[in-house]
């Protein structure tokens, strides 16, 4: 979340327009480690794997491959 807040240009395409599947795997892999760092585990499954530490774990490098640098 600093990154992004110090560096608004990673979520950015070759361009310069905003590349918003980038955003979407950064904000999810955060949001996963925002939900499972406190602790919280949903009960429903669906939600249960979509906050676990797998998905969040594949969405961080695939963000990262988006990124123009």
């Amino acid at each position: 979340m600093l990154g992004i807040t110090a560096w608004p240009a990673a979520l950015s395409g070759p361009q310069g327009g905003a590349d918003h599947w980038a955003a979407i795997a950064l904000f999810w892999a955060m949001s996963a480690g925002f939900v499972r760092g406190v602790g919280f585990v949903p009960r429903h499954r669906a939600w249960r794997l979509m906050f676990s530490g797998a998905p969040a774990c594949w969405a961080l490098p695939w963000q990262q491959r988006a990124w123009p640098c």
